[in-house]
C-alpha cells in the first residue's frame, strides 16, 4: 500500500530512532542512537540514516555497512567521526555528517523504505518528521530522547509526543 505518510516498521516489533544530540562537548559530537524493539536481531546493513536541513535539502548521513545488527531489544549507534568522537562513545558506525538545530532525521531500509523519523524545532520546510516536530532544539550536551512507556520505547508516530529532553 504505497504512498502513506505514516512509517510502516520494517522488522516485528519495529526499529525506532530513539536518541538524538546535535551538539556535545564539541559542536559536531553528534550522535543518532536506534533501538530494536522486536523480539529477534534485525540486520540493517544497506540502511540509510539521512537528514534534511531546516531550508529542506536532504543529506545522506550513512548507509550502514555490511554485518551491521542490532540485536533484539539493543541499540546501534552512529556518531560523527572528527576528533575521535565515534570512538570515545563506542558508536557502531560513522560518518563526517553533523546535525544542527531545527533538523530532522529519518532511517530507511535498505529497499527505500521509510522506517522511522523525528524532527525538532521551528522553521522546516518538508522535514522528516511523524506528526509534529518536538518543538525545541536540544542545547549542548543535551539528548533527545524518545520516551519510555511499558518498558519499551513509545512510538504513536507524533515526534513532539514520543520524545523529550
Amino acid at each position: 500500500q504505497g504512498g502513506s505518510a505514516v512509517p510502516v516498521p520494517a522488522v516485528s516489533g519495529g526499529i525506532v530512532i530513539t536518541e538524538v544530540q546535535i551538539a556535545g562537548a564539541q559542536n559536531d559530537n553528534d550522535f543518532i542512537k536506534i533501538y530494536n524493539r522486536g523480539s529477534s536481531a534485525a540486520d540493517v546493513s544497506g540502511w540509510k540514516l539521512r537528514k534534511k536541513t531546516q531550508p529542506g535539502t536532504d543529506y545522506s548521513i550513512r548507509v550502514f555497512p555490511s554485518g551491521s545488527v542490532v540485536p533484539a531489544g539493543g541499540s546501534f549507534l552512529w556518531a560523527n567521526s572528527e576528533g575521535g568522537f565515534s570512538g570515545s562513545i563506542g558508536a557502531n558506525t560513522w560518518s563526517t555528517q553533523t546535525l544542527a538545530k531545527d533538523n530532522s532525521a529519518a532511517l530507511f531500509d535498505a529497499a527505500g523504505g521509510l522506517v522511522d523519523a523525528v524532527a525538532w524545532g521551528s522553521g522546516h520546510v518538508g522535514p522528516y518528521v511523524e506528526g509534529s516536530a518536538y518543538p525545541t532544539n536540544p542545547g549542548a550536551s543535551q539528548v533527545l530522547r524518545r520516551k519510555i512507556s511499558g518498558g519499551v520505547p513509545q512510538d504513536t508516530n507524533d515526534n513532539a509526543s514520543d520524545f523529550e529532553l
